[in-house]
């Protein structure tokens, strides 16, 4: 395809605000530098029922880790499905399975009656 006038103006428009933020950009994280050095080592203060903290300093709760967490039992991260629906116990599909598969696995269990 031909390169039209309107996007050769458009990428150099982009060009510019590019420059022009990078300049900004670059002030602010100077400034942010600068007042982080000046400002003392502040103490990192947990939530009473968070387990663990990450590398980034935020903490994570049971709650939020979900399945992944070792202590937690493989029971409670197992969903009950119905092989033949594969509905859960509150009637929804899996996660994984859009409309049309959905439409279609219903469509199979009603001839295979």
């Amino acid at each position: 395809m031909a390169k039209s006038l309107r996007s050769k103006w458009k990428r150099k428009m982009r060009a510019l605000k590019r420059e022009r933020y990078a300049v900004k950009e670059l002030d602010r994280l100077k400034t942010m530098l600068s007042k982080a050095e000046s400002v003392p080592d502040v103490e990192v203060v947990r939530p009473p029922n968070a387990t663990t903290i990450t590398n980034d300093a935020t903490a994570v709760t049971d709650e939020t880790r979900g399945c992944e967490s070792i202590e937690m039992d493989s029971e409670q991260c197992v969903e009950k499905r119905d092989k033949r629906t594969l509905r859960n116990e509150h009637g929804n599909y899996p996660i994984w399975m859009n409309r049309r598969q959905v439409r279609r696995h219903k469509l199979r269990l009603r001839k295979k009656r």
